[in-house]
């Protein structure tokens, strides 16, 4: 879970790394419905850019777990999946739905991006996070992740914070990304992964906060 009032204070020294439009013609970077991605020798391959952002350093918009448009306060009393532990509508595992990964139309990436498009379960997060290269950096004023994948492509992955209530919390210092996964141990969170300087974890994350999404495709 999120460490919200004792947050770590990193020095950094980021490698500063050259921008790139999400719309433009970088070498080995191809489109799928007009959107960029990059294989990076995995399982799927990963858009280059946040849902929402017009760069790699840019952080994009944020969005509750299973919901597919941005909005302006991110808490139970907003979220249209329910308000709480005991009010969920839906993704409430058993006894309930016995849904564990957001159907198509609860899923950001898929909406927003198109058909082929998706959010990442927690596995393919797991994949990126285990078989990658992991290198903290700077584009611009953006912290981040620069991750390189076994063949030796890349992504970059900003620290973007999260959304709580209307206030961002540690942009710059923590990266928060959805993936498409419930947590079944405890259904009022989703799966997450999360980072900071010097550390990438799979974790959870409760449902109604402003995250990250990251596309990928098959």
């Amino acid at each position: 879970m999120k460490l919200k009032n004792s947050l770590l204070i990193c020095a950094v020294c980021g490698l500063v790394l050259s921008m790139s439009s999400c719309e433009g013609n970088t070498p080995g970077v191809n489109l799928e419905n007009g959107h960029e991605y990059v294989d990076l020798g995995l399982s799927v391959k990963w858009a280059t850019c946040n849902l929402g952002a017009t760069a790699i350093d840019d952080p994009g918009l944020f969005y509750a777990w299973g919901e597919t448009t941005h909005k302006g306060s991110y808490e139970w009393s907003t979220y249209i999946h329910g308000t709480g532990k005991n009010n969920l509508y839906a993704y409430t595992y058993q006894p309930g739905d016995l849904l564990t990964t957001l159907l198509p139309e609860d899923d950001a990436a898929y909406v927003l991006l198109g058909e082929k498009w998706r959010m990442p379960t927690i596995e393919e997060f797991e994949e990126l996070r285990t078989k990658c290269t992991w290198k903290w950096a700077q584009i611009k004023n953006t912290m981040g992740y620069y991750i390189t994948g076994p063949n030796g492509n890349s992504i970059f992955l900003p620290a973007g914070g999260f959304q709580d209530a209307t206030h961002n919390v540690s942009k710059n210092l923590y990266g928060y990304y959805w993936s498409s996964t419930l947590d079944t141990t405890n259904v009022i969170c989703a799966r997450s992964l999360d980072f900071v300087t010097g550390n990438v974890n799979c974790s959870s994350s409760s449902r109604f906060y402003g995250q990250s999404v990251r596309g990928v495709i098959p």
